[in-house]
């Protein structure tokens, strides 16, 4: 996969490839936010954890987790804002 990134992207390091930290959305906002457990896919590769917004714009938004941290930020994410996850 590394191999079909340009050239130029091989030598930065992966911290540097991850999205942009302490981004604020503002929830007026989002129209969803949908938390995707991880799972086995096939060949028994595993799936990442997701949290996808989704915005009233129709522009999608997904973030990876760490699977540990998948439980205490759904039900975070629950308690705090219930009207908006799926």
């Amino acid at each position: 996969m590394r191999q079909q990134i340009p050239a130029r992207l091989q030598i930065v390091p992966d911290s540097q490839l991850r999205s942009r930290p302490n981004v604020v959305i503002p929830t007026s906002q989002v129209r969803f936010i949908i938390l995707k457990s991880s799972k086995i896919a096939r060949y028994g590769t595993p799936v990442t954890p997701e949290i996808n917004l989704e915005m009233k714009t129709g522009k999608k938004l997904v973030y990876g987790i760490y699977v540990w941290d998948f439980e205490k930020v759904c039900s975070q994410m629950w308690q705090t804002y219930p009207q908006l996850c799926k």
